[in-house]
């Protein structure tokens, strides 16, 4: 039984196989209505309803009577009830599979006024997912969405500009889409805008605004490796924050087990500086042995000088070239890395390789 409300004013939708008197929202009195019925925004109200009461015995069942109702709504005209449709060809909801389809349903409701469509549609054609890839055309798409103050669309608008994606590069105007996409609520622009006050992008580097980014984007569940490497690191070097060598071992560890190449180079300078553990140049050189299998040019670089020196790991100047060379040729650093760090690191680098020149030479 399909129960609506008879306050025109409010929207409320049931599906129930009790009896229902009062409208929960309002107060009103309920009547009950057969599906066919329905106009076009009930109809697409009904669906979100179903899809926000699956029943696990009836899932499949479900999910094709929700996204029925999105498609006759659709069929009426309605560019939201187009969107909900296009999610559930999106994500094989109550429909097979298809994102060609899904991304004709974005283009027919972003076309029509859906901001949230915008977005979607952006996706779409800054990946080529479901249809040709056109960074231009994303980028256009993006802007249209935040400026309807879609919170996501200002997050995608942020990395258009700082990786010049289908516009120039601007980092100032990243980071305050970052700025606005985190007024929105957006937990993956807190991490953005930590790596923007590590780094310097679009403003001056801070590492105590970094740590308050990182921090607030992990409270708000973003406990991703690149998170957990970033608070690591903050922590066993006090980087922003009063030094806890014993929390920033532990966040560096999880971050590790969770894919984070970078935080096994700063676990192996633990192990070389003695940061929450007794001092062991070996077992950091175990640790820079995986981050450079990984190509994390500092790694590289560290035990390149380990090979080249001959007082820890057995000597091997032809090692020590090969890491040498590929710390040079990949001076890519990860986005955790102290870019203060760079010129020494790099003026290593060049020193070692001109001594291996000169040890050729003779």
């Amino acid at each position: 039984m399909i129960y609506i409300c008879s306050d025109k004013d409010c929207y409320y939708i049931a599906e129930r196989d009790v009896p229902l008197l009062k409208c929960p929202d309002c107060g009103g009195e309920l009547k009950r209505v057969r599906e066919e019925m329905l106009d076009p925004a009930r109809l697409n109200s009904l669906g979100v309803w179903r899809m926000q009461h699956l029943k696990r015995e009836n899932l499949e069942e479900d999910l094709k009577k929700a996204a029925a109702c999105f498609e006759r709504s659709y069929l009426l005209g309605n560019p939201i009830a187009a969107e909900n449709l296009g999610l559930c060809y999106e994500r094989g909801d109550g429909r097979e599979r298809n994102m060609a389809v899904a991304a004709g349903l974005y283009r027919y409701a972003a076309e029509n006024g859906n901001i949230s469509a915008c977005y979607r549609l952006g996706i779409c054609y800054e990946y080529g997912i479901g249809t040709e890839k056109d960074e231009h055309l994303a980028f256009e798409l993006f802007t249209r969405s935040a400026k309807g103050c879609d919170g996501r669309a200002s997050l995608a608008l942020g990395q258009c500009y700082e990786f010049g994606k289908g516009t120039g590069t601007d980092k100032r105007q990243a980071y305050l889409c970052y700025l606005s996409a985190a007024s929105m609520g957006i937990p993956q622009a807190y991490m953005c805008l930590g790596n923007c006050c590590h780094e310097g992008v679009g403003r001056e580097k801070s590492y105590e605004n970094a740590f308050l980014w990182y921090q607030k984007a992990f409270s708000c569940g973003q406990n991703n490796a690149a998170i957990l490497s970033n608070l690591g690191e903050y922590y066993l070097l006090g980087k922003g924050v009063k030094q806890d060598t014993r929390t920033g071992r532990k966040y560096l560890k999880e971050a590790v087990k969770k894919g984070s190449d970078y935080a096994m180079y700063i676990l192996g300078q633990s192990y070389e500086r003695g940061l929450g553990v007794k001092a062991n140049i070996k077992t950091a050189a175990a640790w820079y042995e995986k981050a450079a299998e990984k190509n994390i040019a500092e790694a590289c670089y560290r035990l390149a000088l380990l090979y080249a020196e001959g007082e820890y790991l057995e000597q091997d100047m032809g090692k020590a070239k090969e890491l040498c060379a590929r710390a040079e040729a990949d001076f890519t650093y990860s986005d955790n890395s102290d870019l203060e760090d760079f010129p020494e690191l790099k003026a290593g680098v060049l020193r070692l390789l001109k001594k291996f020149r000169e040890l050729e030479g003779r």
